[in-house]
């Protein structure tokens, strides 16, 4: 039962490897002092639970008492919509019709600046008022 072994050409071996497997020692020791250092670092680290961040939203609603979910959506909601979706910053626009009014929400990107953003909505709103939609009495 004589089997050979192959057995690896130690010479082939970088000069790096070479170290490691002759200093085992050594190379346990910086491994243990790796993971301490990392769990020291991640122990230490400054961590925010509930950072503060300020995100623009914007809820729009408008109301026509009497009409119904269709003549809203036509005449209100889709032309401030129109409007509405050119904002700077802007991450997601939604909105539901309902018996005598509607809801718009808007939602900015976290980078855009809240008191700026809330005033664009403001003034595409009114734009949207005093050019595409025809109020009978007085504007809302």
């Amino acid at each position: 039962m004589n089997e050979e072994h192959d057995v690896p050409d130690v010479s082939k071996a970088s000069p790096i490897a070479k170290f490691f497997f002759l200093n085992t020692v050594f190379a346990i020791l910086l491994c243990v002092l790796l993971v301490i250092g990392g769990l020291i670092g991640a122990a230490t680290m400054v961590k925010e639970g509930d950072p503060d961040i300020d995100q623009a939203l914007a809820s729009v609603t408008t109301i026509w008492p009497g009409a119904d979910p269709e003549t809203i959506e036509n005449q209100v909601t889709d032309k401030l919509e129109k409007e509405l979706k050119s904002l700077k910053g802007l991450k997601e626009l939604s909105s539901a019709s309902f018996d005598g009014r509607s809801q718009i929400q808007i939602e900015f990107r976290a980078e855009a600046p809240v008191a700026e953003s809330i005033a664009l909505v403001r003034a595409e709103v009114d734009g949207a008022i005093r050019s595409s939609l025809t109020w009978s009495n007085t504007e809302p």
